[in-house]
């Protein structure tokens, strides 16, 4: 399985990591703001994030017009992403591993685990890392 890192580089800005290479990055225009992000990709493709509503956490990702991902946020702490692949809608869920640390892991529509992520949080300067 490959290995993906998010550094942060500071409140504002993260980095996707693959084989020593940046890959990704996810800014913030300000630390107190985070209603829109701007993702921009290795090949140069931009992401832009539209949050639904005020009063929801969901949100969906779009390049130029075109909706990618959508985040759907339940009451449980678990979050639900749609993605149409092949014209057909399919789903993920993001979910903490377990009450008592901070992992997360993913699963597919029928439950099993494809992907964990690890945190490492750096007390020294305040920052969250995921492995």
């Amino acid at each position: 399985m490959d290995e993906y890192k998010i550094i942060s580089q500071n409140y504002r800005k993260y980095n996707l990591i693959h084989n020593s290479s940046i890959i990704g990055q996810l800014s913030y225009e300000k630390w107190y703001n985070h209603n829109n992000p701007k993702i921009s990709i290795e090949n140069k493709t931009n992401c832009s994030i539209e949050k639904l509503n005020i009063w929801k956490s969901n949100f969906k990702a779009k390049i130029k017009d075109k909706v990618i991902l959508e985040f759907i946020f339940g009451w449980n702490s678990i979050i639900k992403i749609n993605y149409i692949e092949n014209e057909i809608l399919n789903s993920l869920i993001l979910k903490k591993e377990s009450f008592w640390n901070s992992n997360y892991i993913i699963l597919d529509g029928l439950e099993n685990q494809i992907c964990k992520i690890e945190t490492k949080y750096t007390w020294r300067n305040w920052k969250t890392n995921y492995l």
